[in-house]
């Protein structure tokens, strides 16, 4: 059965990381960190940037030669991230992510990285937003 996600648009910061964590840590068949978002027979995968990005509200552009790295762009996008693509206009969901979650690009880099654990995850929202008790369920 596929995953249902209700968005919240006014998720931001350190609310909206430790809600994908969270999410994450529900759903670990819908984790993927390696990818931002990829197609399974079990449904749905994405990284951390890709889960704040839909959880947030964001919509993914059904683009398959950009594959599935970009989002329809918002009004509070940045000029510079935006790309077109005919009449679309479209942005990274990296750079959706970073602007979300209120990361600069070093923490972007380091938190969006396809190495990381679950608990290196939850480690780099202690360091980025403080501690917190963020647990796995």
């Amino acid at each position: 059965m596929p995953l249902t996600v209700t968005p919240d648009p006014t998720l931001r910061g350190e609310a909206l990381y430790r809600a994908a964590l969270k999410h994450i840590a529900r759903h670990p068949d819908a984790w993927d960190q390696y990818v931002y978002r990829v197609e399974k027979e079990s449904g749905v995968a994405m990284c951390l940037a890709g889960w704040a990005a839909t959880l947030a509200g964001g919509t993914w552009a059904d683009l398959d030669f950009y594959g599935r790295v970009w989002l329809h762009a918002e009004p509070e996008d940045d000029p510079h991230d935006i790309a077109e693509a005919g009449d679309l206009r479209l942005v990274n969901v990296h750079e959706r992510a970073r602007r979300l979650l209120g990361l600069t690009a070093t923490q972007a880099e380091q938190a969006f990285s396809g190495w990381n654990t679950w608990e290196d995850l939850a480690h780099l929202a202690d360091a980025y937003y403080g501690p917190s008790r963020t647990a796995r369920d």
